[in-house]
């Protein structure tokens, strides 16, 4: 029986890897107005990604008519927040290595 594994696992695993080349690589240049934003926004991208990929599952097996309505903007939702996080996390480290933040 063959199981689907859908678009998000080779999505999640391509930004993973693309994250991951960074891994122990000098930050580079002093960080912008851009990445200090993003560094204040961390943790909360992560944490609006998981709320909302776990709680499909509960969503979806009480209000199944409700979750496919709303299927569009579940799929915004993690095209943009899981990018963000990734990107998040890494000005969190950048403006700590450039100054440490309250």
């Amino acid at each position: 029986m063959p199981f689907g594994g859908g678009f998000f696992p080779p999505l999640i695993g391509g930004i993973g890897g693309a994250a991951g080349t960074r891994i122990d690589r000098p930050l580079g240049r002093k960080p912008g107005r851009l990445t200090h934003l993003a560094a204040r926004l961390w943790p909360w991208p992560l944490v609006i990604l998981l709320v909302w990929l776990l709680g499909q599952f509960p969503v979806g097996y009480l209000f199944t008519d409700t979750l496919k309505s709303i299927m569009g903007f579940g799929l915004l939702l993690i095209l943009a927040s899981l990018p963000l996080s990734v990107y998040a996390a890494y000005a969190r480290d950048a403006v700590q290595h450039a100054e440490p933040l309250p």
